[in-house]
């Protein structure tokens, strides 16, 4: 019993800390947002901008000492990392864009899965709709898996949708 109950508690450490996401700092700059944040003396950055018609790409980064990089895994806490994304993409949704597209490369999948499981749960809670995809990629530390999550509105311009996709595959961003 004493195994079971340790793991409930790490489970309700868990929990805990998914409902506490640190502060973000956002600014607007020509309909764009940045949102900083700091976890402990770890640095990230929340970047969202405006693609084609009200269609939006999502995109976070790690300060790694000299440049903002995208490869956060098994940076800092991961939980508190990811309640503070998950709370980014609450607050870019209250912004009324028809879409939120953003990609991750990443091959833990847990982490995934909450992504998955929490874009599902804005699905149903905001009556969006969602579209999940990965395929392989190459990258300058190999084959990976790019997972690719859209957030849209059923009324959606599907061409803008589309040419969003495109804009944000080319840039990266």
């Amino acid at each position: 019993m004493k195994k079971l109950d340790s793991f409930f508690k790490y489970l309700n450490n868990i929990n805990e800390i998914l409902d506490n996401p640190s502060s973000i700092n956002w600014k607007n700059i020509n309909n764009d947002y940045i949102g900083e944040f700091n976890i402990g003396k770890d640095e990230y950055r929340i970047e969202c901008f405006k693609q084609v018609g009200n269609n939006y790409s999502f995109s976070f980064s790690y300060y790694d000492g000299t440049d903002w990089t995208n490869d956060i895994t098994n940076i800092g806490n991961q939980f508190k990392v990811m309640a503070t994304i998950v709370d980014g993409i609450d607050f870019i949704l209250s912004k009324n864009y028809d879409s939120i597209i953003f990609s991750v490369i990443d091959e833990n999948e847990t982490r995934i899965n909450l992504y998955d499981l929490h874009c599902k749960t804005i699905e149903k809670r905001d009556g969006l709709k969602y579209y999940k995809k990965s395929s392989k990629v190459s990258t300058n530390k190999g084959i990976k898996e790019l997972y690719m999550f859209i957030l849209y509105k059923e009324n959606i311009n599907q061409n803008d949708l589309m040419e969003s996709v495109k804009k944000i595959i080319v840039s990266g961003k």
